[in-house]
């Protein structure tokens, strides 16, 4: 019996079904997902979260849901969140929190990604809000706790390149030609090829090449900036540069710096061993760029350099709106995860 049919027995005992995700673009790796929660769990209790953020991602909520309904996830369980694993997100779904359960769905390769599982609080030692989803469980309800489970995703392979992740898909498709991406987009949104290969290269930047003298002054700008940005990025910023960084940039940096636990570096190291630790080093660094969702943004940077990434990559990666001097501090952290079950609990590293 699946699991669907022992709560159509159960028809008091709901369940919402959530698979929260960046989706910068939804790939085939993300639909695998998306269809496994449906085996798992009924069509009509499955939605996908996204936010609106582009500022450290290229692509806006309408074209990751176009994208996700162009691969088969109906645009009516494609939804818009601020914060897709705060449960609050999702009071429209959930229209009766004491009578239903609720569950975050995520990839088998996020499981040393934030939010974690059965995190006890230091406040008064009980259980954080997640816990782990076992098939059997007998579900409380989303008002007590939520359910992180994790299912399986494929990788898929095209244009001679086997994509494991969304950053990848990113990283390859500039490189692809116009045949290799038309093929690409049509096996990934099957119908929409066309479509979808133009959507892909706007979102991500890719124009058709113009003369030189038909660049006007703001293009050719606009170029040196993001050739600069790009620059940075990589290389880290000058000393004279480091001067002329905001006020806000220069806090953010002291902040981060004062996070560094060379200690806490060597053993994390020791324990994953290279090839562990180099996977778990990206993750981290995605975790990074979505900190400010989290109710402790610092604890998701301190695990980022615990898990040996420079503090010239976790402050590339961080929000420019995040403002690390405003952040709550550890105790109204903790005071506010003891009054709320809702808030996440992130495991200290």
């Amino acid at each position: 019996m699946k699991l669907r049919e022992l709560f159509e027995a159960a028809p008091a005992k709901k369940i919402v079904v959530v698979m929260p995700g960046g989706f910068h673009p939804f790939h085939p790796g993300h639909k695998s997902l998306y269809d496994w929660a449906v085996e798992t769990f009924g069509r009509d209790n499955v939605y996908v979260a996204a936010t609106n953020d582009t500022k450290s991602r290229p692509f806006p909520f309408n074209v990751k849901q176009a994208l996700a309904g162009f691969a088969g996830v109906p645009s009516n369980r494609f939804i818009e969140v601020k914060s897709p694993f705060n449960a609050l997100s999702y009071d429209n779904i959930i229209s009766d929190a004491a009578n239903t359960a609720l569950v975050f769905v995520r990839s088998e390769k996020d499981k040393a990604s934030h939010p974690l599982p059965d995190q006890v609080r230091k406040s008064d030692g009980n259980m954080g809000y997640l816990i782990s989803y076992q098939r059997n469980n007998n579900l409380e309800t989303a008002d007590t706790h939520g359910y992180l489970a994790y299912g399986p995703t494929i990788d898929f392979n095209f244009s001679g390149l086997a994509i494991r992740s969304a950053s990848e898909l990113r990283a390859a498709w500039p490189e692809m030609g116009d045949e290799d991406k038309l093929q690409a987009a049509n096996l990934m949104y099957p119908g929409n090829g066309e479509e979808a290969s133009k959507m892909l290269d706007t979102a991500l930047g890719i124009k058709d090449a113009v003369a030189a003298e038909d660049v006007s002054p703001e293009d050719e700008d606009k170029f040196h900036t993001d050739l600069d940005d790009l620059v940075h990025k990589y290389f880290g910023s000058s000393s004279d540069e480091e001067e002329a960084m905001d006020e806000t940039e220069q806090d953010n940096l002291s902040i981060i710096k004062s996070l560094v636990d060379p200690v806490a570096q060597q053993s994390m190291a020791a324990s994953l061993g290279t090839v562990r630790l180099s996977k778990a080093k990206v993750r981290q660094l995605q975790d990074v760029k979505n900190a400010q969702m989290f109710d402790d943004p610092k604890a998701i940077i301190k695990a980022a350099l615990n898990y040996g990434n420079s503090v010239e990559d976790v402050m590339a990666n961080l929000s420019p709106e995040l403002d690390l001097t405003k952040v709550k501090s550890d105790t109204q952290v903790a005071t506010d995860r003891a009054a709320n079950p809702f808030l996440q609990v992130a495991k200290d590293v």
